[in-house]
């Protein structure tokens, strides 16, 4: 389920809104970077917050080390300075798989890769994703160039991982057409070229749904963690197993389900679970009066 276009993206249009990286173990409470999980499921594994609402908001809760925020909409406005000099670390959700045509660089995306619309949200197009391949595109790799210099801006900004959105254009399953063939090994293709060149720039790499690709063993061994919304409410976080398995992170919301309906099964599964409001604001709740 892609449901940040359909749930968080919704709230911006009412408010204008190299190879895997080595894990290493530590304490709990992700106090250290890169993130990993405790083998032992009683011990909570690292906590998250995801505010892609701006301004970004401190929780109060100290135990939090992790926040994945807009890169875009925090690009000048210090929140990453503010909270590495806290001691938090910082994921940057952008974009990869789909045009939006507020963003600063839309004019860059040449038309011949815009598909079609994203269900439900007429001023965002799906991209044709083979343009990064060279034995495929025919602009010369231009979405490359593009995303590159989105990486880049993510490195500058001091971002300690990214959130790719909508790497699962190939499914339609999962959504309407994008408007292009694309096959699964194009979906491959383009989520490795996009984990390898985060971690070329020294960041670590989510994987964002794309739950029909999670059991494939290039991507569980490339990616560093999972970004979920609503697994347990659509009964997917089976899905992230092999994630799960080598002691990879998966940060997961819920927007419906009560805490009671999903806490006991993140404990057991070790995923880290918090429920937030549609707006991905400030607001959350997380699972540790379960611990």
């Amino acid at each position: 389920m892609n449901t940040y276009s359909s749930v968080a993206k919704a709230y911006r249009i009412g408010t204008t809104l190299l190879a895997s990286l080595a894990f290493s173990s530590f304490p709990a409470m992700g106090s250290e970077w890169p993130p990993t999980l405790d083998p032992n499921p009683a011990v909570q594994p690292p906590k998250w917050d995801w505010q892609l609402a701006v301004p970004v908001k401190e929780n109060p809760d100290p135990t939090i080390k992790i926040y994945d925020i807009d890169m875009f909409e925090n690009e000048n406005s210090g929140a990453i300075q503010m909270l590495h000099s806290k001691g938090y670390k910082v994921i940057c959700y952008l974009d990869v798989g789909s045009w939006e045509n507020w963003r600063d660089d839309a004019t860059d995306f040449p038309q011949s890769i815009l598909g079609a619309k994203y269900s439900g949200f007429p001023d965002e197009r799906w991209l044709d994703i083979r343009d990064v391949n060279p034995q495929k595109s025919k602009t010369g790799i231009k979405l490359a160039e593009i995303l590159g210099r989105r990486f880049d801006r993510a490195q500058r900004m001091g971002c300690d991982a990214i959130e790719p959105d909508n790497i699962d254009g190939y499914d339609k399953a999962a959504h309407g057409s994008s408007g292009f063939p694309l096959t699964y090994e194009d979906q491959i293709y383009f989520n490795l070229w996009v984990a390898n060149r985060a971690h070329a720039r020294g960041m670590l790499v989510g994987l964002k749904n794309d739950i029909n690709q999670a059991h494939d063993e290039r991507i569980y061994n490339t990616f560093d963690f999972v970004v979920s919304e609503q697994c347990f409410q659509y009964n997917e976080c089976n899905f992230f197993s092999d994630f799960l398995r080598l002691n990879k992170p998966v940060f997961e919301a819920e927007y419906k389900l009560a805490l009671s309906k999903f806490c006991p099964a993140a404990k057991v599964n070790r995923i880290s679970a918090i429920k937030k409001r549609p707006a991905l604001n400030a607001a959350r709740e997380d699972c540790s009066a379960y611990y």
